[in-house]
């Protein structure tokens, strides 16, 4: 298994991806590695997942089209106004009227327009600014950068639902077959006086049946060839019996023809637009969209290319870069949400850039490593009190009290 080593405390672990440090909470990334490479890496990444780059149909509204996408109901809703009657007459009603409604809805195609809004696109686009404005004047903080809102033209989609030409001719001989079946139950029902619960009866859903594998084509044709068998079959109902058995096959049969009709991509829906250019494809439409997205955000990127990027800055400045973006990362781009950080070292740094105490100095470093080995988060401070006699006013080598003070806590995983 590959070995990862985290960015700041440098822990080592195994792991099959990039993951988070046991001691410290920071990224630990696939070994080897070079540090500074790394964190530039890490910082452009995280100024590019702030630039919207991309532009998909869910960023944007068509304003009317929710509305109408619900014009007709979907199997839920029919099997609960069909079967959900008490009245036998209301369930026969109701079962007549939806099989002829389906006929209707199914073989009638759709052409309209909608006005397409950018607000959502542009709430996106704001969220992102801030977190982008911060960022700047983090990486630099000598620039004036200004990230203007975008102007966008009037667009308006012209949507349309044509047939599916592979499956029209079996769906449509269904949707026949289906209205002959609800009207055959309905005889059956009146004929033989059958008006108690028997009509609520419905079969379970298919779900497991309808996926993007599913041969629609031969499902079909299948169910042309079952409903046609139920609409030959002569239902006789015995002296003794109730009925509720032959009904319920008709009804199988019937409530699963009409969730296949429901389930069938019997449409295809096509999306173009109308700009103030002309009429273009939905392809066109999103590449021109992001490339006017894209020059926004030039300037900003070449400022810093220049002064983060390009320049001769240190490994430990970049990490102290990296940290600030952290504290900034609303989004968790840098690391995973509630992760908790320790900045392991800080006091030692600290220490580093005092004279002397060379023994305690090399105490520390063989100290820290052995504590990294059995996991235990320390925050490390470092106190120096200059501890001058009474007797001595001004002295030249005064004594140093170093005080070294460890609050730890144990993150020992149970495994």
């Amino acid at each position: 298994m590959p070995e990862f080593k985290c960015i700041s405390c440098g822990a080592t672990r195994e792991s099959e991806k990039i993951c988070s440090c046991p001691v410290c909470g920071y990224r630990m990334f696939k070994t080897p590695y070079d540090r500074r490479d790394i964190l530039i890496s890490e910082i452009k990444n995280f100024i590019s997942r702030l630039e919207i780059k991309t532009v998909t149909r869910n960023d944007i509204i068509f304003q009317g089209k929710v509305e109408d996408d619900k014009r007709f109901p979907n199997y839920d809703v029919i099997l609960k106004y069909v079967s959900g009657q008490e009245r036998t007459e209301d369930f026969l009603n109701n079962l007549l009227e939806t099989a002829k409604q389906l006929k209707i809805h199914f073989t009638s195609g759709l052409s309209t327009t909608y006005p397409v809004s950018f607000k959502r696109l542009d709430d996106t686009i704001e969220q992102y600014d801030i977190v982008l404005g911060e960022a700047a004047k983090i990486l630099a903080p000598e620039a004036t950068i200004k990230l203007e809102p975008v102007k966008w033209e009037q667009v308006t989609l012209l949507y349309a639902e044509t047939k599916n030409e592979s499956l029209w001719v079996s769906a449509d001989e269904l949707l026949g077959l289906i209205e002959k079946l609800a009207k055959k139950i309905n005889s059956f029902i009146k004929i033989n006086n059958l008006y108690g619960n028997a009509h609520k009866y419905h079969p379970k859903k298919r779900n497991d049946k309808f996926t993007a594998k599913t041969d629609y084509k031969r499902e079909l044709e299948e169910a042309i060839e079952q409903t046609g068998k139920i609409l030959e079959k002569r239902y006789v109902v015995d002296i003794i019996d109730d009925g509720s058995d032959e009904l319920k096959e008709m009804l199988t049969c019937l409530w699963h023809g009409i969730e296949l009709i429901m389930q069938s991509p019997l449409f295809i829906k096509t999306y173009n637009y109308s700009t103030e250019s002309g009429e273009i494809g939905e392809a066109e439409l999103f590449a021109h969209i992001s490339d006017i997205i894209k020059l926004r955000y030039t300037e900003l990127n070449n400022i810093l290319d220049t002064s983060v990027f390009l320049s001769d800055r240190t490994e430990d400045d970049l990490f102290e870069l990296y940290k600030k973006l952290i504290d900034i990362d609303i989004f968790s781009f840098l690391v995973p949400v509630g992760t908790e950080l320790i900045n392991i070292g800080e006091g030692e740094k600290k220490l580093e850039r005092l004279i002397g105490l060379s023994d305690i100095k090399e105490s520390i470093k063989k100290s820290r490593p052995m504590l990294c080995q059995i996991k235990i988060k320390i925050t490390l401070t470092f106190i120096c009190a200059l501890w001058v006699t009474p007797a001595r006013a001004r002295p030249k080598s005064p004594d140093v009290l170093p005080i070294y003070s460890m609050r730890t806590r144990s993150c020992l995983q149970t495994k």
